[in-house]
C-alpha cells in the first residue's frame, strides 16, 4: 500500500527518480514472489511502474522487476488495459531482454491483441508499437 503513492509520484516529498526507480524494482519483486496480492490492484499504479520501469539501469533489477509486470499482467490482463502506451514504451526500452524475457513479451502482447484486438494500439507512439509488436512476433492485422 504505502509502495503505490511513492511510485505514482503522489507524495510530495518522495519525488525522487532514484526512489522511484526502487519502488519499481521492489514492485517487481513482489510481483514475481506474490502476483496474485500485487495483480487485483494493477490497474491502480500500472502507467507509474511502465513509466519508472524505463529508469532501472541495472540488467538483473530491470529483468526482475519486468518479470514480476509479466506475472501481473499474466494474473490480470485487465489490470494493465489502462497503461498499453506506457507499457509498449517500457517494452521498447528494453535494448536487449535474455530469451526468457522475450518469451513472455511475445506472450504478453498477444494476449492483449487477443483480449484487445484492433483497440490494442490506441494512444500508443505508433514507431514504438511498430517496433516492438514487429520484435516479438505479433501480428495486429
Amino acid at each position: 500500500q504505502r509502495l503505490v503513492p511513492i511510485l505514482n509520484g503522489a507524495v510530495k516529498d518522495y519525488n525522487n527518480p532514484s526512489l522511484m526507480e526502487n519502488a519499481a524494482i521492489t514492485m517487481g519483486r513482489l510481483g514475481l514472489v506474490s502476483p496474485e496480492i500485487v495483480a487485483p490492484h494493477l490497474h491502480h499504479f500500472s502507467k507509474a511502474w511502465c513509466n519508472n520501469l524505463c529508469r532501472i539501469l541495472d540488467p538483473k533489477e530491470r529483468e526482475h522487476a519486468f518479470r514480476g509486470l509479466c506475472s501481473c499482467i499474466h494474473k490480470n490482463p485487465k489490470g494493465i488495459v489502462n497503461a498499453v502506451p506506457e507499457l509498449i514504451i517500457a517494452i521498447a526500452s528494453c535494448s536487449q531482454p535474455s530469451e526468457g524475457m522475450a518469451n513472455m513479451f511475445h506472450t504478453i502482447l498477444k494476449g492483449l491483441h487477443q483480449m484487445m484486438g484492433a483497440k490494442l494500439g490506441n494512444g500508443c507512439n505508433q514507431k514504438a508499437f511498430q517496433f516492438v509488436m514487429e520484435r516479438y512476433r505479433v501480428a495486429v492485422r
